[in-house]
Protein backbone atom coordinates (compact mmCIF):
# COMPACT_ATOMS: atom_id res chain seq x y z
CA UNK A 1 0.00 0.00 0.00
CA UNK A 2 1.33 3.33 -0.82
CA UNK A 3 -0.14 6.84 0.71
CA UNK A 4 0.12 8.24 -3.02
CA UNK A 5 -2.62 5.91 -3.74
CA UNK A 6 -4.95 6.37 -0.72
CA UNK A 7 -5.88 2.27 -0.33
CA UNK A 8 -6.02 0.41 2.55
CA UNK A 9 -5.02 -2.72 2.78
CA UNK A 10 -3.72 -5.32 4.98
CA UNK A 11 0.08 -6.42 4.89
CA UNK A 12 0.93 -7.25 1.14
CA UNK A 13 2.57 -10.77 2.29
CA UNK A 14 3.93 -10.71 -1.34
CA UNK A 15 6.19 -8.43 -0.65
CA UNK A 16 7.83 -9.67 2.49
CA UNK A 17 11.60 -9.40 2.51
CA UNK A 18 13.13 -9.12 5.61
CA UNK A 19 16.41 -7.30 4.20
CA UNK A 20 14.96 -4.85 2.45
CA UNK A 21 12.03 -3.67 4.75
CA UNK A 22 9.28 -2.83 2.02
CA UNK A 23 6.62 -3.99 4.21
CA UNK A 24 5.76 -1.42 5.88
CA UNK A 25 3.89 1.49 4.10
CA UNK A 26 5.02 4.15 5.95
CA UNK A 27 7.60 4.26 3.35
CA UNK A 28 5.87 6.15 1.21
CA UNK A 29 5.56 9.04 3.60
CA UNK A 30 7.59 12.32 2.20
CA UNK A 31 9.74 12.95 4.97
CA UNK A 32 9.59 16.57 5.66
CA UNK A 33 9.56 17.07 9.23
CA UNK A 34 12.79 17.19 10.06
CA UNK A 35 14.70 19.99 10.71
CA UNK A 36 18.31 19.41 10.36
CA UNK A 37 19.16 15.96 11.83
CA UNK A 38 22.01 16.08 13.97
CA UNK A 39 24.92 13.24 14.49
CA UNK A 40 25.62 12.37 18.11
CA UNK A 41 29.36 11.90 19.62
CA UNK A 42 31.04 9.62 17.97
CA UNK A 43 31.58 7.69 20.88
CA UNK A 44 28.10 7.51 22.06
CA UNK A 45 27.02 5.03 19.89
CA UNK A 46 28.54 1.77 18.63
CA UNK A 47 29.97 0.42 15.70
CA UNK A 48 27.15 -1.67 14.80
CA UNK A 49 24.37 0.81 15.29
CA UNK A 50 23.41 3.23 12.79
CA UNK A 51 21.06 5.22 15.03
CA UNK A 52 18.71 5.27 17.44
CA UNK A 53 14.65 6.00 18.37
CA UNK A 54 13.76 6.43 22.00
CA UNK A 55 16.01 3.77 22.74
CA UNK A 56 14.84 1.65 19.88
CA UNK A 57 17.86 0.48 17.64
CA UNK A 58 18.62 1.26 13.77
CA UNK A 59 21.37 -1.26 13.14
CA UNK A 60 23.79 -0.83 10.58
CA UNK A 61 22.90 -4.30 9.23
CA UNK A 62 19.29 -2.93 8.66
CA UNK A 63 20.35 0.48 6.81
CA UNK A 64 22.41 -1.86 4.77
CA UNK A 65 19.68 -4.19 3.57
CA UNK A 66 17.86 -1.17 3.01
CA UNK A 67 20.37 0.48 0.15
CA UNK A 68 21.16 -2.94 -0.59
CA UNK A 69 18.08 -3.40 -1.87
CA UNK A 70 17.99 0.60 -3.95
CA UNK A 71 20.91 -1.09 -6.00
CA UNK A 72 23.21 1.58 -5.00
CA UNK A 73 26.33 -0.16 -6.37
CA UNK A 74 27.56 2.26 -9.46
CA UNK A 75 26.19 5.13 -7.66
CA UNK A 76 28.65 8.03 -6.94
CA UNK A 77 29.57 7.72 -3.39
CA UNK A 78 28.66 11.66 -2.92
CA UNK A 79 24.86 10.43 -4.26
CA UNK A 80 25.42 7.21 -1.55
CA UNK A 81 26.14 9.63 1.47
CA UNK A 82 22.50 11.62 0.19
CA UNK A 83 20.57 8.51 -0.46
CA UNK A 84 22.00 6.78 2.77
CA UNK A 85 20.53 10.09 4.91
CA UNK A 86 17.30 9.88 2.98
CA UNK A 87 17.09 6.30 3.91
CA UNK A 88 17.94 6.92 7.89
CA UNK A 89 14.99 9.40 7.93
CA UNK A 90 12.63 6.70 6.64
CA UNK A 91 13.83 4.19 9.17
CA UNK A 92 13.54 7.11 11.81
CA UNK A 93 10.12 7.23 10.67
CA UNK A 94 9.15 3.89 10.48
CA UNK A 95 10.81 3.45 14.63
CA UNK A 96 8.76 7.03 15.86
CA UNK A 97 5.62 5.46 14.29
CA UNK A 98 6.01 1.81 16.27
CA UNK A 99 6.79 3.68 19.60
CA UNK A 100 3.77 6.12 18.90
CA UNK A 101 2.04 2.91 18.43
CA UNK A 102 3.22 1.32 21.42
CA UNK A 103 2.27 4.87 23.21
CA UNK A 104 -1.37 4.21 22.45
CA UNK A 105 -1.33 0.40 23.45
CA UNK A 106 -1.68 -1.35 20.33
CA UNK A 107 0.87 -4.38 20.43
CA UNK A 108 0.99 -7.19 18.21
CA UNK A 109 -0.33 -10.64 19.59
CA UNK A 110 2.12 -13.75 18.70
CA UNK A 111 -0.74 -15.50 16.98
CA UNK A 112 -0.91 -12.20 14.75
CA UNK A 113 2.71 -13.06 13.68
CA UNK A 114 1.91 -16.44 13.12
CA UNK A 115 -1.04 -16.06 11.10
CA UNK A 116 1.08 -13.71 9.01
CA UNK A 117 3.86 -15.60 8.40
CA UNK A 118 1.98 -18.93 7.34
CA UNK A 119 0.13 -16.80 4.68
CA UNK A 120 3.43 -15.86 3.39
CA UNK A 121 3.81 -17.60 -0.29
CA UNK A 122 7.71 -17.89 -0.09
CA UNK A 123 6.87 -20.21 3.36
CA UNK A 124 4.29 -22.87 1.50
CA UNK A 125 5.00 -25.86 0.07
CA UNK A 126 4.49 -26.10 -3.68
CA UNK A 127 2.67 -29.29 -3.70
CA UNK A 128 0.45 -29.02 -0.61
CA UNK A 129 0.36 -24.78 -0.70
CA UNK A 130 0.13 -24.97 3.62
CA UNK A 131 3.06 -23.98 5.71
CA UNK A 132 6.08 -25.21 5.39
CA UNK A 133 8.27 -24.84 8.58
CA UNK A 134 11.43 -26.09 6.82
CA UNK A 135 11.19 -23.26 4.28
CA UNK A 136 10.80 -20.50 6.26
CA UNK A 137 13.84 -22.19 8.54
CA UNK A 138 15.59 -21.89 5.22
CA UNK A 139 14.52 -18.32 4.63
CA UNK A 140 15.61 -17.03 8.00
CA UNK A 141 19.33 -18.76 8.14
CA UNK A 142 19.57 -17.19 4.54
CA UNK A 143 18.65 -13.67 6.40
CA UNK A 144 21.69 -14.32 8.31
CA UNK A 145 19.45 -13.90 11.29
CA UNK A 146 17.21 -16.04 14.16
CA UNK A 147 14.07 -16.42 14.19
CA UNK A 148 13.57 -14.15 17.70
CA UNK A 149 14.93 -11.98 15.68
CA UNK A 150 12.75 -12.08 12.47
CA UNK A 151 9.70 -12.28 14.99
CA UNK A 152 10.83 -8.91 16.50
CA UNK A 153 10.98 -7.31 12.81
CA UNK A 154 7.77 -9.21 11.97
CA UNK A 155 6.10 -7.43 15.10
CA UNK A 156 7.40 -4.29 14.90
CA UNK A 157 6.63 -3.76 10.91
CA UNK A 158 2.98 -4.55 12.04
CA UNK A 159 3.03 -2.35 14.75
CA UNK A 160 4.34 0.39 12.50
CA UNK A 161 1.22 -0.17 10.13
CA UNK A 162 -1.51 -0.55 12.87
CA UNK A 163 -0.10 3.05 13.39
CA UNK A 164 0.03 4.23 9.59
CA UNK A 165 -3.35 2.75 9.07
CA UNK A 166 -5.05 4.69 12.06
CA UNK A 167 -3.52 7.90 10.49
CA UNK A 168 -4.82 6.86 6.89
CA UNK A 169 -7.96 6.67 8.30
CA UNK A 170 -10.55 8.53 5.69
CA UNK A 171 -11.95 11.69 6.78
CA UNK A 172 -15.24 12.58 5.44
CA UNK A 173 -16.01 15.50 3.73
CA UNK A 174 -19.55 17.07 3.64
CA UNK A 175 -21.08 18.10 0.28
CA UNK A 176 -21.44 21.31 1.23
CA UNK A 177 -17.71 21.67 1.92
CA UNK A 178 -17.23 19.95 -1.66
CA UNK A 179 -19.88 22.28 -3.32
CA UNK A 180 -18.34 25.79 -1.61
CA UNK A 181 -14.30 24.49 -2.44
CA UNK A 182 -15.91 23.75 -6.26
CA UNK A 183 -17.21 26.92 -6.42
CA UNK A 184 -13.91 28.71 -4.81
CA UNK A 185 -11.43 27.29 -6.93
CA UNK A 186 -13.61 27.93 -9.92
CA UNK A 187 -14.97 31.35 -9.52
CA UNK A 188 -12.62 33.96 -11.59
CA UNK A 189 -12.44 37.55 -11.15
CA UNK A 190 -11.48 40.95 -13.07
CA UNK A 191 -9.80 43.42 -11.00
CA UNK A 192 -9.39 47.17 -10.85
CA UNK A 193 -6.44 47.97 -9.08
CA UNK A 194 -4.79 51.21 -7.56
CA UNK A 195 -0.85 51.47 -6.59
CA UNK A 196 -0.93 53.06 -2.67
CA UNK A 197 2.15 55.20 -3.85
CA UNK A 198 2.28 59.16 -3.19
CA UNK A 199 3.34 61.04 -6.28
CA UNK A 200 6.29 62.81 -6.83
CA UNK A 201 4.50 66.22 -7.33
CA UNK A 202 3.02 65.52 -3.96
CA UNK A 203 6.09 64.61 -2.48
CA UNK A 204 7.81 67.22 -3.78
CA UNK A 205 5.38 69.82 -2.44
CA UNK A 206 6.14 68.38 1.13
CA UNK A 207 9.90 68.89 1.07
CA UNK A 208 9.27 72.55 0.10
CA UNK A 209 7.02 73.37 2.68
CA UNK A 210 9.62 71.96 5.01
CA UNK A 211 12.58 72.79 3.83
CA UNK A 212 13.20 76.13 5.01
CA UNK A 213 12.59 74.78 8.93
CA UNK A 214 15.19 71.95 8.16
CA UNK A 215 17.74 73.82 6.87
CA UNK A 216 17.23 76.52 9.97
CA UNK A 217 17.45 73.35 12.46
CA UNK A 218 21.37 73.75 13.46
CA UNK A 219 20.56 70.15 14.26
CA UNK A 220 20.73 69.16 10.52
CA UNK A 221 24.08 70.47 9.57
CA UNK A 222 25.80 67.03 10.60
CA UNK A 223 23.82 65.08 8.15
CA UNK A 224 24.22 67.77 5.23
CA UNK A 225 27.96 67.45 5.83
CA UNK A 226 27.87 63.79 6.17
CA UNK A 227 25.86 63.69 2.76
CA UNK A 228 28.07 66.17 0.70
CA UNK A 229 31.23 64.29 2.12
CA UNK A 230 29.89 60.80 1.47
CA UNK A 231 29.07 62.24 -2.22
CA UNK A 232 32.71 63.99 -2.90
CA UNK A 233 33.10 62.67 -6.34
CA UNK A 234 29.35 64.02 -7.27
CA UNK A 235 30.72 67.68 -6.58
CA UNK A 236 34.29 67.49 -7.57
CA UNK A 237 34.45 66.29 -11.28
CA UNK A 238 37.25 66.98 -13.88
CA UNK A 239 36.38 68.38 -17.58
CA UNK A 240 36.36 65.69 -19.63
CA UNK A 241 36.02 65.72 -23.25
CA UNK A 242 33.61 62.73 -25.55
CA UNK A 243 35.83 62.35 -29.01
CA UNK A 244 35.55 59.80 -31.66
CA UNK A 245 38.82 58.26 -33.19
CA UNK A 246 40.71 56.15 -35.63
CA UNK A 247 43.82 54.76 -34.97
CA UNK A 248 46.12 53.06 -37.19
CA UNK A 249 48.97 50.73 -35.53
CA UNK A 250 52.27 49.30 -36.97
CA UNK A 251 54.28 46.33 -35.60
CA UNK A 252 56.68 48.33 -33.80
CA UNK A 253 54.10 50.34 -31.71
CA UNK A 254 52.26 49.39 -28.57
CA UNK A 255 49.81 45.75 -28.76
CA UNK A 256 49.62 46.19 -32.96
CA UNK A 257 46.72 44.16 -34.13
CA UNK A 258 45.35 42.37 -37.56
CA UNK A 259 47.27 44.10 -40.53
CA UNK A 260 49.14 46.15 -37.79
CA UNK A 261 51.17 43.58 -36.31
CA UNK A 262 53.03 43.39 -39.82
CA UNK A 263 52.60 47.05 -41.33
CA UNK A 264 55.62 49.50 -41.04
CA UNK A 265 55.57 53.03 -39.15
CA UNK A 266 55.99 54.28 -42.80
CA UNK A 267 53.35 52.61 -44.29
CA UNK A 268 50.84 53.17 -41.08
CA UNK A 269 51.49 57.13 -41.46
CA UNK A 270 50.90 57.00 -45.09
CA UNK A 271 47.55 55.33 -44.38
CA UNK A 272 46.72 58.04 -41.60
CA UNK A 273 47.37 60.83 -43.79
CA UNK A 274 45.48 59.75 -46.45
CA UNK A 275 42.35 59.32 -44.30
CA UNK A 276 43.03 62.59 -42.68
CA UNK A 277 42.81 63.90 -46.47
CA UNK A 278 39.43 62.26 -46.99
CA UNK A 279 38.00 63.99 -43.67
CA UNK A 280 39.24 67.23 -44.09
CA UNK A 281 39.14 67.93 -48.50
CA UNK A 282 36.77 65.37 -49.42
CA UNK A 283 34.24 65.81 -46.99
CA UNK A 284 34.14 62.05 -45.89
CA UNK A 285 32.53 61.05 -43.13
CA UNK A 286 34.69 60.45 -39.99
CA UNK A 287 31.84 57.87 -38.32
CA UNK A 288 32.10 56.11 -41.67
CA UNK A 289 35.88 56.34 -41.86
CA UNK A 290 36.62 54.91 -38.31
CA UNK A 291 33.90 51.87 -38.65
CA UNK A 292 35.80 50.73 -41.46
CA UNK A 293 39.25 51.84 -40.76
CA UNK A 294 40.57 51.03 -37.13
CA UNK A 295 42.47 49.06 -35.09
CA UNK A 296 40.51 50.85 -31.79
CA UNK A 297 38.61 47.94 -31.72
CA UNK A 298 36.31 49.68 -29.36
CA UNK A 299 36.12 52.49 -31.74
CA UNK A 300 35.35 50.36 -34.49
CA UNK A 301 32.45 49.03 -33.24
CA UNK A 302 31.06 52.24 -32.40
CA UNK A 303 31.43 54.45 -35.40
CA UNK A 304 34.99 55.67 -33.66
CA UNK A 305 32.96 57.41 -30.62
CA UNK A 306 35.11 56.18 -27.80
CA UNK A 307 33.06 58.55 -25.20
CA UNK A 308 34.46 60.70 -22.32
CA UNK A 309 38.23 60.07 -21.71
CA UNK A 310 40.94 60.97 -19.17
CA UNK A 311 44.47 60.03 -17.99
CA UNK A 312 42.75 56.58 -17.00
CA UNK A 313 41.95 55.51 -20.42
CA UNK A 314 44.44 57.17 -22.93
CA UNK A 315 48.11 58.31 -23.54
CA UNK A 316 49.35 61.73 -22.29
CA UNK A 317 50.09 62.45 -26.19
CA UNK A 318 46.39 61.63 -26.85
CA UNK A 319 45.37 63.63 -23.98
CA UNK A 320 47.00 66.41 -25.05
CA UNK A 321 45.62 66.70 -28.35
CA UNK A 322 42.17 66.24 -26.89
CA UNK A 323 42.53 68.74 -24.74
CA UNK A 324 43.00 71.56 -27.18
CA UNK A 325 39.32 70.35 -28.89
CA UNK A 326 36.34 71.98 -28.49
CA UNK A 327 33.24 72.96 -30.56
CA UNK A 328 35.28 75.88 -32.22
CA UNK A 329 37.82 73.37 -32.87
CA UNK A 330 36.71 69.89 -33.66
CA UNK A 331 39.70 68.08 -35.52
CA UNK A 332 43.06 66.75 -34.14
CA UNK A 333 44.88 65.85 -37.19
CA UNK A 334 47.28 62.99 -37.16
CA UNK A 335 49.05 62.39 -33.50
CA UNK A 336 52.07 59.86 -33.02
CA UNK A 337 51.35 58.06 -30.21
CA UNK A 338 52.86 55.09 -28.78
CA UNK A 339 49.84 52.47 -29.84
CA UNK A 340 50.26 53.97 -33.71
CA UNK A 341 49.11 57.15 -35.38
CA UNK A 342 45.61 58.62 -34.36
CA UNK A 343 42.70 61.02 -35.58
CA UNK A 344 40.58 62.76 -32.79
CA UNK A 345 37.00 63.96 -33.39
CA UNK A 346 35.35 66.59 -30.90
CA UNK A 347 31.42 65.05 -29.72
CA UNK A 348 31.15 67.42 -26.71
CA UNK A 349 32.75 68.43 -23.44
CA UNK A 350 31.78 68.05 -19.70
CA UNK A 351 33.02 70.85 -17.83
CA UNK A 352 34.72 70.58 -14.48
CA UNK A 353 32.70 70.35 -11.37
CA UNK A 354 33.75 72.10 -7.69
CA UNK A 355 31.25 73.19 -5.87
CA UNK A 356 31.36 73.52 -2.06
CA UNK A 357 29.24 72.57 0.50
CA UNK A 358 27.49 76.33 0.51
CA UNK A 359 26.82 75.56 -2.72
CA UNK A 360 24.63 72.32 -2.84
CA UNK A 361 23.76 72.80 0.70
CA UNK A 362 19.95 73.12 -0.29
CA UNK A 363 19.79 70.36 -2.80
CA UNK A 364 21.45 68.17 0.01
CA UNK A 365 18.60 69.32 2.34
CA UNK A 366 15.94 68.48 -0.60
CA UNK A 367 17.59 64.94 -0.96
CA UNK A 368 17.44 63.99 2.41
CA UNK A 369 13.75 65.48 3.35
CA UNK A 370 12.77 63.66 0.01
CA UNK A 371 13.70 60.23 1.10
CA UNK A 372 12.04 60.57 4.59
CA UNK A 373 9.03 62.47 3.92
CA UNK A 374 8.44 59.63 0.89
CA UNK A 375 8.55 56.93 3.21
CA UNK A 376 6.46 58.94 5.89
CA UNK A 377 4.00 60.33 3.76
CA UNK A 378 3.42 56.67 2.22
CA UNK A 379 3.03 55.25 5.84
CA UNK A 380 0.73 57.62 6.39
CA UNK A 381 -1.32 56.97 3.33
CA UNK A 382 -1.20 53.09 3.66
CA UNK A 383 -2.73 53.42 7.29
CA UNK A 384 -5.67 55.66 6.01
CA UNK A 385 -6.99 53.52 2.92
CA UNK A 386 -6.11 50.63 5.63
CA UNK A 387 -9.13 52.04 8.06
CA UNK A 388 -11.37 52.48 5.11
CA UNK A 389 -11.26 48.97 4.02
CA UNK A 390 -11.47 47.86 7.25
CA UNK A 391 -15.07 49.92 7.46
CA UNK A 392 -15.88 49.10 4.02
CA UNK A 393 -16.26 52.71 3.03
CA UNK A 394 -16.07 53.14 -0.52
CA UNK A 395 -16.77 56.82 -0.82
CA UNK A 396 -14.23 58.00 1.33
CA UNK A 397 -11.48 55.76 -0.07
CA UNK A 398 -12.03 56.99 -3.51
CA UNK A 399 -11.55 60.26 -2.18
CA UNK A 400 -8.55 59.47 -0.14
CA UNK A 401 -7.06 57.65 -4.01
CA UNK A 402 -8.39 61.26 -6.16
CA UNK A 403 -6.87 63.40 -2.81
CA UNK A 404 -3.66 61.74 -3.63
CA UNK A 405 -4.03 61.32 -7.35
CA UNK A 406 -4.06 57.22 -7.30
CA UNK A 407 -5.87 56.67 -10.39
CA UNK A 408 -7.89 53.21 -10.83
CA UNK A 409 -6.41 50.96 -13.33
CA UNK A 410 -7.90 48.10 -15.42
CA UNK A 411 -6.67 43.91 -15.10
CA UNK A 412 -7.96 42.87 -18.18
CA UNK A 413 -7.00 38.79 -18.07
CA UNK A 414 -8.86 37.33 -15.19
CA UNK A 415 -7.70 35.50 -12.24
CA UNK A 416 -8.86 32.58 -9.96
CA UNK A 417 -6.83 31.56 -6.71
CA UNK A 418 -5.76 28.45 -8.62
CA UNK A 419 -3.21 31.49 -10.75
CA UNK A 420 0.11 31.85 -10.04
CA UNK A 421 0.29 35.43 -11.05
CA UNK A 422 -2.30 38.29 -10.77
CA UNK A 423 -2.31 39.48 -14.54
CA UNK A 424 0.73 40.84 -15.70
CA UNK A 425 1.14 42.09 -11.85
CA UNK A 426 3.31 39.23 -10.48
CA UNK A 427 2.13 36.62 -7.09
CA UNK A 428 0.65 37.29 -4.31
CA UNK A 429 0.08 35.03 -1.56
CA UNK A 430 -2.17 37.83 0.07
CA UNK A 431 -4.34 37.96 -2.89
CA UNK A 432 -4.96 34.38 -2.60
CA UNK A 433 -5.81 34.36 0.87
CA UNK A 434 -8.27 36.95 0.83
CA UNK A 435 -10.19 37.09 -2.41
CA UNK A 436 -13.16 34.69 -0.51
CA UNK A 437 -13.92 38.01 0.86
CA UNK A 438 -15.16 38.83 -2.98
CA UNK A 439 -18.97 38.36 -3.81
CA UNK A 440 -19.51 40.46 -5.95
CA UNK A 441 -18.70 43.48 -8.32
CA UNK A 442 -17.53 46.81 -6.14
CA UNK A 443 -16.42 44.35 -3.62
CA UNK A 444 -12.85 45.22 -1.99
CA UNK A 445 -9.82 42.97 -1.12
CA UNK A 446 -10.29 44.11 2.86
CA UNK A 447 -6.47 44.84 3.15
CA UNK A 448 -3.71 46.61 0.91
CA UNK A 449 -2.15 43.35 -0.61
CA UNK A 450 1.68 43.75 -1.35
CA UNK A 451 2.50 42.85 -5.20
CA UNK A 452 6.60 42.64 -4.92
CA UNK A 453 7.58 45.46 -3.80
CA UNK A 454 4.04 47.50 -4.55
CA UNK A 455 1.37 48.28 -2.07
CA UNK A 456 -2.23 47.45 -4.37
CA UNK A 457 -5.80 47.88 -3.50
CA UNK A 458 -8.17 45.33 -5.41
CA UNK A 459 -11.54 46.10 -6.17
CA UNK A 460 -13.45 43.28 -8.38
CA UNK A 461 -15.00 44.89 -11.46
CA UNK A 462 -16.54 41.16 -12.78
CA UNK A 463 -16.99 37.97 -11.13
CA UNK A 464 -18.20 34.93 -12.91
CA UNK A 465 -19.24 31.74 -10.35
CA UNK A 466 -19.56 28.47 -11.57
CA UNK A 467 -22.92 26.46 -11.43
CA UNK A 468 -23.12 23.94 -8.81
CA UNK A 469 -21.25 20.47 -9.45
CA UNK A 470 -23.87 17.36 -10.82
CA UNK A 471 -24.31 14.67 -8.46
CA UNK A 472 -21.67 12.24 -10.03
CA UNK A 473 -19.07 15.52 -10.10
CA UNK A 474 -20.06 16.25 -6.55
CA UNK A 475 -18.91 12.20 -5.69
CA UNK A 476 -15.99 12.45 -7.45
CA UNK A 477 -14.91 15.74 -5.75
CA UNK A 478 -15.61 14.81 -2.06
CA UNK A 479 -13.30 11.69 -2.82
CA UNK A 480 -10.64 13.70 -3.99
CA UNK A 481 -10.99 16.14 -0.95
CA UNK A 482 -10.94 13.52 1.40
CA UNK A 483 -7.76 11.65 0.06
CA UNK A 484 -6.35 15.18 0.08
CA UNK A 485 -7.15 15.89 3.87
CA UNK A 486 -6.42 12.48 5.08
CA UNK A 487 -2.79 12.60 3.34
CA UNK A 488 -2.37 16.13 4.62
CA UNK A 489 -3.14 14.74 7.99
CA UNK A 490 -0.83 11.76 7.55
CA UNK A 491 2.00 13.84 6.77
CA UNK A 492 1.32 16.62 9.41
CA UNK A 493 1.12 13.79 12.65
CA UNK A 494 4.41 12.30 11.31
CA UNK A 495 5.85 15.24 11.48
CA UNK A 496 5.00 16.58 14.62
CA UNK A 497 6.38 13.45 16.14
CA UNK A 498 9.41 14.02 14.19
CA UNK A 499 9.69 17.50 15.82
CA UNK A 500 8.49 16.19 19.47
CA UNK A 501 11.15 13.37 19.09
CA UNK A 502 13.98 15.72 18.12
CA UNK A 503 13.15 18.35 20.56
CA UNK A 504 13.01 15.64 23.53
CA UNK A 505 16.74 14.43 22.01
CA UNK A 506 15.35 11.21 21.34
CA UNK A 507 16.62 10.77 18.00
CA UNK A 508 20.63 9.52 17.83
CA UNK A 509 22.32 9.28 14.86
CA UNK A 510 26.12 7.73 14.31
CA UNK A 511 28.18 9.66 12.01
CA UNK A 512 29.49 7.16 10.26
CA UNK A 513 26.47 7.03 8.57
CA UNK A 514 27.15 10.03 6.66
CA UNK A 515 30.40 8.67 5.81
Amino acid sequence: MRIGSRTFTSINTKSLIFGSIILIACAAFIVTGFGSLKFSSPDSLDAGTAATVDNQQISMRELANYLDQKGLGQLPESTKKILAMQAIKQLISQKILSQEALNIGWEVSDQEIADLIRSIPAFLDPSTHEFSIGRFKEFVNNQQTSEVDFYKFIRNQMRVQKMEKFLLMPLSVSSEIAVQNYITENTTFQFDYAVVEVPENIISNMVQEKLKAFLADKSNETSIKNAYNSNFGKYHQKAKTRVSTILISYKDAQRPIGEGLSRTKEQAKAMIESLEKQILKNGNSFSSLATKTNDDLNALKAKGDIGFVDETNLDPDSLKAISELSSNKTFSGVIDTPFGFRLFKFVEMKPSINKKIEDVKEDIAKEILESKTKISAELELRNQISQQLLKNNTAELNKILTNYQIPWQTIEKTYSIKDKTVGHLANSTDLTENVLYIKQPGDFIPKIVKVENKYIVFRAKNVIAPDKPEEEKLASLQKQMSDQYTQQFAEKTLTNYEKIYEKENKIKINPAVAK
